[in-house]
């Protein structure tokens, strides 16, 4: 993708001084991928901006540039092995903060991304065999997620506190080994199944960053429909109300998780690489 696309506004500031109506300001950026026997610039200073109401349109032939620029923006072109290089990306959050998508740090790009903490129940992955080694395709991912519409995801804040119980929920003795129990990303726990279901953590819960979460401290959650909306596998989430209220009047308002999954093994590049050990540590064992 060339500088054809510049625009010519002004470019962003050492400051982050954006224009009152500007969104997205994306100056001069570059996003690298390099290994031992190649260095190619997927983007090269690429600049745009985005004003609020307007919808802009990347298009371009395969391997232009689309899906890079995306992913760049959102920092997880670095999944798939590429780098943003040069150049900066201004984003006008709802609070009206101006954040450098490029130089924010990973804690502050989940934020900006939507979620501090994600879950998803075990019963909504349906898949028993060993994907051999080799392409994986969207029809491999569509089967583990069979049911489509209860996979969708909702985000939505919650307590420390209240955290702490959906877990302890997905821990219990009907939740262990079975459906309600969670998978998880963006926080840490420890649990005994040796002791009493609903007193089964053990110590602090941690964010993915190993940071405290207190029970006073309120986290964003991503949760799917089933356990959320729905009271599934034990699951009850008052906190999810609003949401899943906004989700019947538009069924396809929340993104299906099989999407997501799809969305993050592309934005690795083919490169797929096993996610961070010790965010679940079981202490009976």
């Amino acid at each position: 993708m060339a500088s054809h696309m510049k625009s010519t506004s002004s470019t962003v500031t050492s400051s982050l001084i954006l224009p009152e109506q500007r969104v997205l300001a994306v100056s001069d950026m570059t996003v690298r991928f390099a290994n031992s026997e190649r260095t190619v610039d997927a983007v090269r200073n690429l600049s745009f901006h985005v004003d609020r109401g307007e919808t802009l349109a990347i298009v371009g032939e395969s391997g232009s540039g689309k899906s890079v620029t995306s992913l760049a923006l959102m920092r997880l072109v670095e999944h798939g092995g590429g780098k943003i290089v040069n150049g900066s990306a201004a984003l006008r959050r709802r609070n009206g903060q101006v954040l450098d998508v490029v130089k924010a740090g990973n804690a502050t790009m989940r934020d900006v991304r939507g979620a501090d903490v994600a879950m998803i129940n075990s019963g909504a992955l349906r898949f028993d065999d060993v994907m051999p080694a080799g392409p994986i395709t969207r029809h491999m991912i569509e089967g583990i997620f069979l049911f489509a519409d209860e996979t969708r995801a909702v985000t939505f804040p919650i307590t420390g506190e209240r955290l702490r119980a959906l877990l302890e929920n997905g821990v219990s003795i009907t939740g262990l080994g079975s459906g309600p129990y969670p998978q998880v990303s963006g926080v840490q726990f420890a649990f005994d199944a040796r002791r009493p279901s609903g007193a089964r953590l053990v110590g602090d819960l941690r964010r993915g960053d190993g940071r405290l979460l207190a029970g006073t401290d309120t986290v964003r959650l991503t949760l799917v429909t089933y356990p959320a909306c729905r009271g599934g596998d034990g699951y009850k989430v008052p906190e999810a109300q609003a949401v899943c209220k906004a989700l019947e009047a538009n069924p396809t308002s929340a993104p299906r998780t099989a999407d997501l999954v799809i969305r993050h093994l592309e934005s690795m590049n083919g490169r797929i690489v096993p996610p961070p050990v010790g965010r679940v540590t079981r202490l009976d064992r």
